[in-house]
């Protein structure tokens, strides 16, 4: 039990969420106490109300795109369910999820629920719920640690796929630019100018709010400058080379919007001609 505390603990943000932690485990090695099920189920709950409210807020979720009352007749009632996909899922459309995020978070939330209810059972005492066996204590503490632990690994690795898809945003911002848009600074540096291709050396993440994220992309761009026409080419008037030329460029990825998708809000890439002019 102490390697899955002490996988779950760092997913923990507040200190609050830690010591609860610590207190729902004691009641389990509380071995004199009869009632040590029922004391761990309902701390156990409690614990998993409380760090789906910090990664679900209300208005979060309600105003998620894919989010649908449950009841109708109750439009800001949020299931346990639908606040475990917002925690993995965010603002994203279910078919954005689907489409570019390798990530399935049904069976995890499904267990995990499944977790959750079991412990429900177990925080009224009756007789049937009182002085439980310890084999029954100890696979009941182990799901819903193992579970807990699953879910916050699929919440890491959907944030995983996020920025990947970020990436690939940012991928066909620079296509554009440099095969279609070709910057004004290369632009004017000869009669004729084509990009052959681009490398990035270096992707940094400058600033992160919960809508979007600012990235810079540093890198090398590789030019071909023809000075003369095609005409001047073919008769041998013309002249060609081929230069490699740094270039910074920041993008800031919006991944919370009521489109449910990543998109790029704003790009700036500059080529640095420097070493051209001499």
């Amino acid at each position: 039990m102490d390697i899955l505390k002490q996988s779950i603990l760092p997913y923990l943000k507040t200190s609050f969420e830690k010591d609860l932690l610590e207190a729902v485990l004691f009641n389990i090695e509380d071995s004199r106490n009869k009632l040590r099920l029922n004391n761990f189920a309902y701390a156990a709950r409690e614990l998993t109300r409380h760090f789906l409210e910090r990664l679900a807020p209300d208005e979060d979720v309600c105003n998620a795109p894919w989010f649908k009352p449950h009841n109708p007749e109750k439009p800001n009632m949020i299931t346990r369910v639908q606040r475990m996909k917002y925690a993995i899922q965010g603002y994203l459309s279910d078919e954005f999820f689907e489409r570019e995020l390798n990530v399935d978070f049904t069976e995890v939330s499904k267990n995990l629920k499944n977790s959750i209810d079991d412990l429900s059972k177990y925080t009224h005492v009756n007789p049937e719920t009182f002085d439980v066996d310890d084999k029954t204590i100890v696979d009941i503490s182990y799901n819903i640690m193992e579970n807990t632990l699953l879910f916050f690994k699929t919440i890491n690795n959907a944030k995983i796929q996020v920025m990947e898809a970020i990436y690939a945003c940012i991928d066909e911002e620079m296509v554009s630019q440099f095969y279609y848009e070709t910057p004004n600074e290369i632009d004017i540096m000869a009669t004729h100018s084509e990009v052959l291709g681009y490398l990035v050396t270096d992707l940094t993440r400058l600033a992160e709010d919960d809508k979007t994220i600012t990235m810079r992309a540093d890198g090398l761009v590789n030019v071909r400058l023809q000075y003369g026409s095609n005409g001047d080419m073919r008769r041998e008037e013309g002249y060609e080379t081929y230069i490699k030329l740094p270039f910074t460029s920041t993008f800031i990825a919006n991944y919370k919007n009521k489109n449910g998708d990543i998109h790029i809000d704003s790009r700036e890439i500059e080529v640095d001609t420097a070493s051209f002019y001499g």
